[in-house]
């Protein structure tokens, strides 16, 4: 069991651990949504050339009938984008993209406007499930997803129920607890957590982000958050702030302890996983940590390049693509 989830014990919670995660994610993602994508620029600066390789690795036969794609957990439509603009004209049947916020939706619907396809926006799981019966997917997209859930092994289930035999899962961009378990990785790591920890007194762009976030100007979501989930008494105590980003990113790993019980391992997924998915292709990248390697100086940079090249399978991000066993 993740041990994060054992702290909410400590509130004395009025519903289950579970459901708990699930509010806050919905709360924080509500306040996301308006700066989500200038937040992370390593989604449209380094996924498109991964979500390239996932979407070559499901493509289907030639002559296949157009397919139906569920993008489960859409958030501002990254990996809908980059379905859209790599599909041959006529091979869309239908897209559907589901997502807990409302306000992550908005920005989807928003951003797939331009695009003349068959598209369905919902934030009702209960639409989704209502295709669980026909089994009618040739394919499932989620990116950065699995590490906000309680229970990835759940959803999982869920994608086989909604998958055709032989239709293709993309889970792009995940945490990987093996970056934690190599000894050389978390040395990298924490030598540059040193040199920022020295450098970013000199940097004026972090001294901007402190006083932005100090004046209101950047929002501070976690403090957003804790604000309005503690309004909804589910818990006896209040869900502190500085718990909130843990709770809401689940499973993401910040250290080799931490690895044991929180984050994802692809090696373990596909185990777990064999008895409905084979794992048709696996890519790891990121071996700077949580740190984006693409801005980070050019003696980093050239770290990261050592390590990847050393440890092929090791990178702290993940993305896969699974493949629905038939029968």
């Amino acid at each position: 069991m993740n041990e994060r989830l054992t702290w909410i014990s400590a509130l004395a919670p009025r519903t289950s651990p579970e459901e708990i995660v699930t509010h806050l994610n919905r709360i924080y993602h509500k306040y996301e949504a308006a700066v989500f994508d200038r937040q992370h620029p390593e989604l449209t600066e380094q996924l498109p050339e991964v979500w390239s390789r996932l979407l070559q690795a499901a493509s289907p036969p030639p002559g296949e009938p157009p397919r139906q794609v569920l993008d489960f957990g859409c958030g501002t439509g990254f990996e809908a984008l980059q379905l859209l603009e790599t599909i041959e004209p006529g091979s869309l049947r239908l897209l559907v993209c589901y997502d807990l916020s409302a306000e992550m939706l908005a920005r989807c619907r928003e951003k797939l406007s331009r695009f003349e396809a068959p598209l369905k926006f919902t934030t009702s799981l209960d639409e989704v499930l209502e295709f669980a019966q026909a089994r009618c997917f040739d394919l499932v997209v989620t990116n950065s997803l699995l590490h906000h859930l309680p229970d990835w092994r759940a959803t999982a289930r869920l994608f086989r129920d909604l998958l055709a035999p032989g239709g293709f899962w993309i889970n792009g961009h995940e945490p990987s607890v093996s970056f934690y378990r190599n000894s050389e990785c978390r040395t990298v790591l924490e030598d540059y957590r040193r040199w920022r920890r020295w450098r970013k007194f000199l940097d004026a762009r972090a001294w901007v982000r402190r006083v932005s976030t100090l004046l209101g100007i950047t929002p501070n979501l976690a403090r957003l958050t804790a604000r309005e989930f503690n309004s909804l008494g589910l818990t006896s105590l209040p869900v502190p702030e500085r718990m909130v980003t843990l709770l809401v990113d689940l499973n993401v790993p910040h250290n080799e302890r931490e690895a044991e019980s929180v984050g994802l391992n692809p090696t373990q997924m596909a185990e777990e996983l064999a008895r409905d998915f084979d794992q048709a292709f696996l890519e790891t990248y990121s071996y700077m940590g949580p740190f984006y390697e693409g801005r980070l100086p050019r003696r980093w940079r050239s770290r990261a390049q050592d390590l990847r090249l050393r440890f092929p399978t090791d990178g702290a991000e993940f993305a896969a693509v699974w493949r629905r066993k038939r029968g």
